[in-house]
């Protein structure tokens, strides 16, 4: 499955953490597919945030956004579905590595819950 997402506009609208949602004013984020990975777990996106930010002292601007169900998929934003996703902050030095959608190295962090949606 090839995704044509890449370069695409999201908006993300978050559901927890709270705190930040409430900073927020619950408006969605919007964020710029840079990468897609095609997989039989629902795929995962990773995203720029279009209007980087700061959250308990840690800029906020790279995020891989996985999708939180079975049956689900990053594919079904390419169709107009939206998809509740993971969403975790990713340092920038992660864009570089082998696979940057592996989360296996994080142990805590920034990291939400949301609905994703085409633009």
């Amino acid at each position: 499955m090839t995704l044509r997402l890449k370069g695409k506009t999201l908006l993300i609208r978050l559901s927890d953490p709270w705190d930040l949602g409430e900073s927020f004013g619950w408006e969605p984020l919007s964020a710029v597919v840079i990468a897609t990975k095609a997989d039989d777990k629902g795929g995962a996106l990773l995203v720029r945030m279009k209007r980087p930010f700061i959250y308990k002292d840690v800029r906020c601007e790279y995020f891989v956004a996985v999708p939180r169900h079975e049956n689900f998929s990053v594919a079904d934003l390419a169709v107009g579905r939206p998809v509740l996703c993971a969403i975790t902050r990713v340092p920038e030095d992660r864009l570089e590595a082998e696979d940057p959608f592996d989360l296996s190295w994080w142990r805590g962090g920034v990291a939400g819950i949301g609905e994703v949606a085409t633009e």
